[in-house]
């Protein structure tokens, strides 16, 4: 669970908006997520010296943005 805290309620406490009920779901809150798939499927990371590994990566399913659902793009790979 470490890494949805640190996906969700602490971005929302360093840009300031954790008053305002983004970075967790309750009722009356701004309703904002994403539902995301974990593929096995390999996939090639670049770090910043240049260090090449492979990883499963998360695929974006659904984004629900103010409660609405907003329509995903599928994915296509990294763009050149």
């Amino acid at each position: 669970l470490d890494v949805l805290e640190r996906v969700t309620w602490r971005p929302a406490q360093l840009l300031g908006l954790a008053g305002e009920g983004y970075g967790r779901l309750q009722p009356g809150g701004p309703a904002d997520l994403t539902v995301l798939r974990w593929t096995e499927e390999p996939y090639l990371l670049r770090d910043s010296t240049g260090e090449v590994l492979q990883a499963p990566r998360l695929e974006p399913l659904y984004t629900v943005r103010a409660g609405h659902l907003v329509p995903c793009v599928p994915w296509r790979g990294v763009a050149a």
